[in-house]
């Protein structure tokens, strides 16, 4: 009986497939009302052409069942219906197995297919992050192409200015060179101007005290002279005094004199006034 209940493996020689024939004889789980478990369109093919195998064997099994039951024997119907219930619990053992298998090897293929989902997901995922990628790289590249741009005008009046600026600085230096030898000059002359000045000022200083040792010396005989004129004038006052006191002196003599002469002159007339009488 299990060789009549187990279905021939396919032509592919599919280890699966030929466990998916006999759960499609009948397991129990699907017997009482249990939802058939999700196959791929491969083992759904092997389903159905085992389903088309399997129905001649059912066929087959109603008719020993209708044999038997016209043999009339009751002892050796009970010993067929009991191997028969033995045959159905291995069977039913053996699909139960079957489908722990399948289960086991269902397992791995949706494991393997969720993996597959997760990576074809996560690759969709790193697609979409390196489409987004590679368009922030363009919009980075582009802004980055202006920037490179931007820099490159800047850099360019940069280089403008410090051409202008090097070109002041050296009009600047040159102006300051000039500046620096015309003060130098300056300060050459200023210099010669110096020494002449102290030449001149140690010369006027020299004559200034050649001519304060003269007025020193013209101080000293100026008052020598000042005393000596003090000391005639003296004199002369001494002397215009002896002159006033002669002179008084002989206006006296002078006066005693002439009174003299007057009173002889007087004493001679009057005898000769008298004989005329």
């Amino acid at each position: 009986m299990a060789s009549v209940v187990q279905a021939p493996p396919s032509s592919q020689g599919s280890a699966s497939c030929s466990v998916i024939s006999s759960y499609a004889q009948g397991s129990p789980t699907h017997r009482g009302g249990g939802s058939p478990p999700r196959h791929c369109p491969r083992c759904r093919e092997c389903l159905s052409e085992t389903a088309k195998e399997s129905r001649p064997a059912a066929s087959v099994q109603t008719d020993v069942v209708a044999g038997l039951a016209e043999s009339g024997g009751c002892s050796s119907l009970d010993e067929r219906l009991n191997r028969l219930l033995e045959d159905k619990e291995q069977l039913a053992q053996h699909n139960l197995n079957l489908q722990k298998e399948l289960d086991e090897l269902r397992g791995p293929h949706q494991k393997a297919l969720v993996l597959v989902q997760e990576d074809r997901d996560r690759a969709h995922e790193e697609l979409a992050n390196a489409k987004e990628a590679l368009a922030a790289l363009k919009q980075d590249r582009k802004r980055l192409k202006a920037e490179k741009f931007d820099l490159l005008n800047q850099m360019k009046q940069l280089y403008g200015t410090l051409e202008d600026k090097e070109q002041e600085l050296r009009d600047f230096i040159r102006n300051y060179e000039q500046r620096m030898h015309d003060s130098d000059q300056s300060l050459k002359q200023l210099a010669q101007e110096r020494e002449e000045c102290d030449r001149e000022r140690w010369n006027l200083l020299k004559h200034a005290r050649d001519e304060s040792e003269r007025c020193v010396a013209l101080r000293a005989q100026l008052g020598l002279k000042e005393a000596h004129i003090k000391q005639l004038h003296e004199q002369l006052q001494q002397a215009q005094e002896r002159l006033s006191y002669m002179s008084d002196a002989e206006s006296l003599r002078g006066v005693s004199n002439g009174f003299q002469s007057s009173a002889s002159r007087r004493s001679c007339r009057s005898p000769a006034h008298g004989g005329l009488n």
